[in-house]
């Protein structure tokens, strides 16, 4: 996957990272490299399911949902931000 066109001459001069450099990484970060990282144009095409598939296949484990917890306080003025634009 990897081994795809890039985007830049600079990426395309760099050699993709190692299978065993990919196996080292949390799953989390192999994970956001394909959706909104720098392999989002390699990823173009695969599900959310399949980005984590992929995620989960390289680094031997899964991708974990984070859950933000905000003080009721933040979350009010989120809201208020939200709703002013």
């Amino acid at each position: 996957m990897c081994r795809l066109p890039r985007d830049t001459a600079a990426d395309a001069a760099r050699p993709p990272p190692a299978r065993s450099v990919l196996a080292d990484l949390p799953s989390n970060t192999v994970y956001n490299a394909l959706t909104q990282g720098v392999m989002r144009m390699q990823a173009t095409g695969l599900s959310n399911a399949e980005m984590r598939s992929v995620s989960e296949f390289l680094t031997g484990e899964p991708v974990v949902e984070l859950a933000l917890k905000l003080p009721p306080t933040c979350v009010r003025r989120i809201r208020r931000c939200v709703t002013l634009r």
